[in-house]
């Protein structure tokens, strides 16, 4: 019997390690790939196809992943319904609060509240938007609607303050 060599056993924890990253990485890529699908195919108005590939990548990918939540928000975006969509925005923000989606996310689920007549729940969406995110290209529309609520409730202090926000922070394209 030949003793076996130290030097074989850590070649072949090596070669075993380098084949995991490496499946590890393709799986990253392929999400990716199909992530960028999912993006063209919900910009060109394929939404449900869109959705179809979201719903699979959530089931495929752990909630740990870096796709997963933008995964979620394609999900809702070309969600058939507003209760579907509502439910993963809301997931989103707040399961995943320092995601770059999680401003889309508040400012989605305050125009769905916007549109289903619940203007208190819709003001207070955005100004949590404005409060929580600062800085982004979500602040001139979010400082818009919650100057236009704040008018409609006749507090005109919070409706100048915030119109004055949204005119500072409003570029060239959102006019």
């Amino acid at each position: 019997m030949t003793p076996r060599r130290p030097a074989h056993w850590m070649e072949r924890f090596a070669s075993g390690a380098l084949f995991c990253l490496a499946a590890a990485t393709a799986r990253a890529q392929g999400a990716d790939s199909a992530m960028a699908r999912v993006e063209r195919l919900a910009i060109a108005g394929d939404r449900a196809t869109a959705r179809g590939i979201a719903d699979s990548l959530l089931s495929a990918l752990s909630s740990t992943s870096p796709t997963y939540v933008d995964a979620l928000y394609w999900r809702a975006f070309t969600s058939s319904n507003a209760a579907d969509a509502e439910r993963d925005y809301l997931r989103l923000s707040v399961e995943f609060p320092l995601s770059p989606r999680a401003p889309d996310a508040l400012l989605a689920l305050a125009q769905l509240e916007y549109a289903r007549g619940d203007r208190g729940a819709a003001r207070r969406r955005f100004d949590r938007l404005l409060r929580d995110y600062p800085t982004g290209r979500h602040l001139a529309r979010a400082s818009y609607w919650s100057a236009r609520l704040a008018l409609e409730e006749g507090d005109r202090t919070a409706a100048c303050a915030a119109l004055t926000t949204a005119r500072r922070a409003a570029s060239a394209d959102d006019v």
